[in-house]
């Protein structure tokens, strides 16, 4: 994290995320891969994508058994599909 005190002397932070829980060299693609990007867009932000709903549904079992997704983000998505 990067504190910035621009002129006015209000501080700004500026702050980088580095995930240290998967290695994207090592990632093949497949199953594993999408669920891994279906639930890091759900829990850290779509940054302008949409989340395809093909994958959605093909992954909704595995997504409503993980903890780490809060409840009301899958109801939400739920009603979409």
């Amino acid at each position: 994290m990067t504190l910035i005190c621009p002129g006015n002397g209000d501080p700004e932070y500026s702050i980088v995320m580095h995930n240290w829980d998967y290695d994207l060299t090592a990632m093949q693609a497949g199953p594993e891969a999408e669920r891994w990007m279906l639930e890091r867009m759900i829990l850290y932000g779509l940054d302008g994508r949409r989340i395809p709903l093909e994958l959605l549904r093909k992954h909704w079992a595995y997504l409503q058994g993980r903890t780490t997704i809060p409840p009301e983000r899958l109801h939400f998505l739920n009603l979409f599909l």
